[in-house]
């Protein structure tokens, strides 16, 4: 799954796979290698021989294969999830903060249709440092005001949606 992304995929997007090989002397040439790529399950998730792997279905786990073609037996497996594409994000409780004060969020996502949508599609940045960042659980956090300054929190999506938030935390 390419940086910056999640095994989420949102229904009707796409996202490039890398095959990464190793063997015990470590990581192998993957320049060496053609693969035949395959989905367990077509109708949720497809894949074509380049490894471009695009969501059908709003729901579902499925496996894509990369299996070398030399006759080695050698593969990697992807485990993605389709889901549907978040049609709102929200944080509750936005606003300000004191020089030591800790807060619990919460992020709320709703969905676009029917299907799922996954907390781990989502991540959570923020612009500079002096306000923490502690997970609860998931889609549940701490801020924490650490030093006076005005901060962005930024939360966006990382299943091909490409969904962003911004809010606005003042620590006084």
């Amino acid at each position: 799954v390419p940086k910056g992304r999640s095994e989420n995929i949102a229904k009707g997007k796409s996202m490039q796979l890398k095959v990464t090989m190793e063997d015990a002397y470590g990581p192998l040439s993957k320049e060496s290698y053609k693969y035949e790529w395959t989905s367990t399950r077509p109708e949720n998730i497809t894949v074509n021989q380049k490894g471009v792997v695009k969501a059908i279905k709003g729901s579902g786990t499925t496996s894509v294969y990369a299996k070398t073609t030399d006759g080695s037996g050698m593969f990697a497996t992807a485990y993605l999830y389709a889901t549907v594409a978040p049609k709102e994000i929200s944080l509750d409780g936005v606003g300000r903060l004191k020089v030591g004060e800790k807060k619990a969020y919460e992020i709320g996502i709703s969905s676009s249709g029917n299907g799922d949508v996954y907390y781990d599609s989502v991540r959570v940045e923020i612009n500079k440092e002096g306000l923490g960042y502690s997970p609860i659980s998931v889609g549940k956090f701490h801020l924490i005001g650490n030093k006076k300054g005005t901060y962005v929190v930024r939360i966006y999506t990382v299943d091909g949606t490409n969904r962003v938030k911004k809010y606005k935390i003042i620590v006084e």
